[in-house]
């Protein structure tokens, strides 16, 4: 019963039946849905940056299918976990080496979280009393979520920083599980996370040949987080002709950021439940007084939420479904015309996958794929070879 867990009052309960929605503005969707796709964007062109610096140059429409496999995956997987390796599945099959694609995701995904912790920030800056109107609860959700990216952000520099240090603290860690029977094979474990740190240094080397690289990726990271709170600002815009009473949009702007910090408190996917319980617990307190608040406040959180995240989910499904779909039939005639091939020029001139040998077919009639994880990469625009001792294709943990 949503009106008992946002203690919405029994005189004003739920009931969108009650709504006028002749009065709906719609033409105001336009530009929320507009934010969505500049978020979208916004990951894809940092990955596409990364992946050039790295010395593997992809298309925007590549670097698309990344960006959105990575938002799609983190939307249903529990505090996002299946984003990143997703991302990295289509980037190898693409031909960039796991290790690299990994420190590219690695270093994504840290500026990311440094972008949600800068807009707490922001939040905080433009509207503090807010936060100090808000129950107990929902404080305590803002808090959390800010302290969760702040410790991981803190991991994440002392790995890139300090290697002897985390690798101590790995041992004392893995060590002390063990002894406790929580973890076995203690050895392989400490080897792959000295593997992990390795590849977050390898990251670091990709910002130390390129100064100007990181405040490019910074912002980028930062509007792709912030560029979603004016999707509730255009909501109410659409909805002021339902009852919606005015509000500024830097009221808007700011809640919508403490929501966001919020959602991230919990590991559920998509932020889904939290963010909705905080949309409800907050903006329904600034629309007290006018008829049908709180079904208003619910049809306000279907638009917002229904565009900057179920919609989110659905067309980057769609998006990556539709890739992988056209990635697999070329996987398909690649693997058929091999068996054309072995059945004209035999077994003998063919490799184990079917493909002829260089001197009975040309690479230029059929082209054979270079192993992606063999090839290293040098150059002003590649990582420093200092960072040779991040792993080689070390799948994650």
């Amino acid at each position: 019963n949503f009106n008992k867990i946002t203690k919405t009052p029994s005189a004003d309960p739920v009931d969108l039946g009650d709504l006028d929605y002749s009065g709906l503005r719609w033409w105001w969707l336009i530009p929320a849905v507009v934010c969505l796709a500049i978020s979208i964007l916004s990951e894809a062109v940092n990955l596409w940056i990364l992946c050039r610096k790295v010395g593997f140059p992809r298309s925007m429409k590549q670097a698309t299918v990344y960006a959105s496999s990575d938002i799609y995956f983190s939307a249903i997987t529990p505090s996002a976990t299946g984003g990143q390796p997703a991302a990295a599945y289509y980037m190898t099959k693409s031909g960039i080496p796991l290790s690299l694609s990994t420190a590219v995701l690695i270093l994504n995904v840290t500026l990311y979280t440094c972008g949600l912790l800068f807009i707490s920030l922001l939040a905080f800056i433009l509207n503090p009393q807010y936060f100090f109107a808000f129950t107990t609860s929902q404080k305590v959700f803002v808090l959390v979520g800010i302290g969760f990216h702040a410790i991981l952000i803190a991991f994440c520099l002392i790995c890139m920083f300090s290697r002897h240090f985390i690798y101590w603290l790995g041992n004392v860690a893995f060590g002390l599980l063990a002894k406790l029977h929580i973890v076995k094979n203690k050895e392989e474990r400490i080897a792959a996370f000295r593997a992990s740190v390795d590849t977050y240094r390898a990251a670091l080397g990709i910002v130390r040949q390129n100064r100007w690289l990181l405040p490019v990726l910074f912002f980028n990271s930062v509007l792709q987080r912030l560029v979603l709170a004016p999707i509730t600002y255009f909501v109410f815009l659409a909805m002021s002709g339902m009852g919606v009473p005015a509000m500024s949009f830097l009221d808007v702007f700011t809640i919508q950021l403490y929501c966001t910090v919020g959602a991230s408190a919990l590991p559920t996917p998509g932020g889904a439940g939290l963010a909705e319980l905080l949309y409800m617990g907050i903006f329904s307190a600034n629309m007290g007084g006018v008829p049908n608040a709180s079904s208003l406040c619910m049809f306000s959180l279907l638009l917002s939420r229904g565009i900057s995240s179920y919609l989110a989910i659905l067309s980057c499904g769609t998006f990556t479904v539709v890739h992988h779909m056209k990635m697999k039939q070329a996987e398909f005639r690649r693997r058929q015309a091999g068996l054309e091939l072995e059945q004209i020029y035999g077994a003998d001139d063919t490799d184990a996958d079917g493909v002829p040998e260089a001197s009975v077919v040309s690479n230029d009639v059929f082209p054979v794929s270079t192993d992606s994880a063999s090839l290293s990469v040098t150059g002003e625009d590649s990582p420093a070879s200092g960072s040779a001792e991040s792993p080689a294709a070390e799948p994650r943990q």
